[in-house]
């Protein structure tokens, strides 16, 4: 979990970890100065963009070498 963490922008993951502690997302968007819906939308976006680079490279190594002898 924390090398997804890791992955995350550093705003992301400042929002996860308020989330974690119970933090709505007004709240976290007061802290940030913007609005609750804006904050969870980047973040939401972030999960999102981490999502489809995880499965970008899954694809990506399958395990077959393209290499033939």
């Amino acid at each position: 979990m924390k090398v997804l963490v890791d992955q995350l922008p550093h705003q992301s993951r400042h929002m996860l970890h308020y989330r974690i502690l119970g933090f709505t997302w007004n709240e976290i968007g007061r802290a940030l100065r913007i609005s609750g819906k804006q904050a969870r939308s980047r973040f939401y976006y972030e999960l999102k963009k981490l999502h489809a680079k995880l499965l970008s490279a899954g694809t990506n190594s399958s395990g077959h070498s393209e290499e033939s002898d």
